[in-house]
C-alpha cells in the first residue's frame, strides 16, 4: 500500500505532471515513480480542480497579448518582472504581473538544477556504464554508495530560482566546487542500512580518507554481514589515488566502477539534498563550526531507512534514464 497524496514531495510531484505532459497512463507514472497509481490519479484531479477553479473580481489590467509576452520574456530571456515592465512599458505593478505568471498553467517558479558540465567524453563513458548496468535489480541493494558533503555556516548554495516553461526542459547553472567556511562530512548508504557519519576535520587527503573508510566502512561492513559488498565512490583524486587503491584491494573491498562528472546517478546527492533542507529550515544559520556540526549529526540520525530504501530503488530508472538521454545528465 502506497503513501497518501499528502506525502508526495515537490519532486515527485513534478514528475507526475511532466509524465502527464508526456501522455503517459496514470498507471506508467505510478510505476515511474514507485507509487500507487490511486495516488497519482487524486493528485492529478486535485490539481485539475485547482487550474479550472473560476475565481470571481474585477477584469485582468493585462490583455492576452501582454501576457503572453510577459511569459516569453521571463522564460526565454530570464527577465525579471521589474525588467519586463520597464521593457514592456507596462502601466502595472511588478505584483500584477507576478501574477498573471502564476495564473499561466505552463509557468512555475523553481530552484534552478545544479548540473556539471559535460564533455563528450564523460557522455559516452555515462551511456556505456548505464549499459553494463542495465540488467541490474537486486544487485543494487548490495552496493554501498558513499559521498563527501561540505555544508556552510551561512546556508547552502545555488539558491537560484526562475520562471520556468513547464513545456521546456529544465535550466542548469554550473555547481560551486568549494567556497566558505562550514563542516565537511562523509556518509554511506544501502538498501538496509546506513554507516555512522563522519566528520572531516581539516583537509582530506588520501591518508585521512583511508582512516575514514577504516573507521567507518569496515565496522558497517563487518556488523551487516553481508556477503558481496560493492563499495560506491566517484572519482575524486583521494578515492582514486595509489595508496587508497592499494589500501581497498588489501581489504578485498570490491569497488563499483563509477563514471567521471555523475552526481546525477548517486543516491547519496539526493540524500544530503534532504539533509540540508533539514539543517537549514526555516533560514536557519549557524554562529559556529560546533553549533552546525551537531545540527548535522542530529538530521543525519534522524533520516528514515525508507526513505533511503526508495532512493537506492529509484537507481534502475536512473540508469534507463541515461540511456534514453544518451549519457546526457538526468533530473535526479
Amino acid at each position: 500500500m502506497g503513501r497518501n497524496n499528502k506525502d508526495l514531495s515537490m519532486f515527485e510531484k513534478g514528475q507526475i505532471t511532466a509524465y502527464k505532459d508526456m501522455k503517459l497512463s496514470h498507471s506508467e507514472i505510478a510505476k515511474r515513480i514507485k507509487r500507487d497509481k490511486s495516488t497519482v490519479t487524486k493528485y492529478l484531479l486535485k490539481k485539475n480542480k485547482k487550474n479550472l477553479k473560476k475565481y470571481s473580481g474585477r477584469k485582468s489590467k493585462l490583455d492576452d497579448r501582454q501576457k503572453r509576452h510577459i511569459f516569453k520574456l521571463v522564460t526565454n530571456n530570464r527577465m525579471t518582472c521589474r525588467q519586463v515592465k520597464g521593457t514592456l512599458g507596462l502601466p502595472v505593478s511588478c505584483r500584477t504581473i507576478e501574477r498573471s505568471l502564476h495564473d499561466n498553467t505552463n509557468a512555475n517558479y523553481e530552484k534552478m538544477i545544479k548540473m556539471v558540465q559535460l564533455k563528450q567524453v564523460h557522455i559516452d563513458a555515462r551511456l556505456q556504464w548505464a549499459r553494463i548496468h542495465q540488467s541490474w535489480s537486486y544487485e543494487w541493494r548490495k552496493v554501498l554508495f558513499s559521498d563527501e558533503k561540505k555544508f556552510n555556516l551561512d546556508g547552502p548554495d545555488g539558491m537560484k530560482f526562475y520562471w520556468h516553461d513547464k513545456r521546456k526542459d529544465k535550466e542548469t547553472f554550473p555547481k560551486r566546487v568549494a567556497g566558505g567556511g562550514g563542516v565537511m562530512v562523509w556518509a554511506g548508504i544501502s538498501y538496509f542500512w546506513k554507516t555512522e557519519l563522519s566528520i572531516i576535520l581539516g583537509r582530506l587527503d588520501s591518508n585521512k580518507y583511508q582512516n575514514i573508510l577504516d573507521e567507518h566502512l569496515m565496522p558497517f561492513i563487518n556488523q551487516i554481514g553481508l556477503s558481496n559488498v560493492i563499495f560506491q565512490q566517484d572519482n575524486a583524486p583521494v578515492h582514486t589515488s595509489r595508496s587508497t587503491k592499494d589500501w581497498l584491494t588489501s581489504k578485498n573491498i570490491d569497488i563499483l566502477e563509477w563514471p567521471a562528472l555523475s552526481p546525477d546517478l548517486n543516491p547519496v546527492e539526493n540524500l544530503c539534498g534532504i539533509l540540508v533542507r533539514e539543517v537549514y529550515k526555516d533560514g536557519k544559520f549557524f554562529a559556529s563550526v560546533l553549533e552546525l556540526k551537531n545540527a548535522i549529526i542530529q538530521a543525519w540520525v534522524q533520516v528514515d531507512q525508507n526513505i533511503i530504501k526508495r532512493l537506492i530503488s529509484s537507481m534502475e530508472n536512473r540508469v534507463n534514464e541515461v540511456i534514453d538521454k544518451k549519457g546526457q545528465c538526468i533530473n535526479y
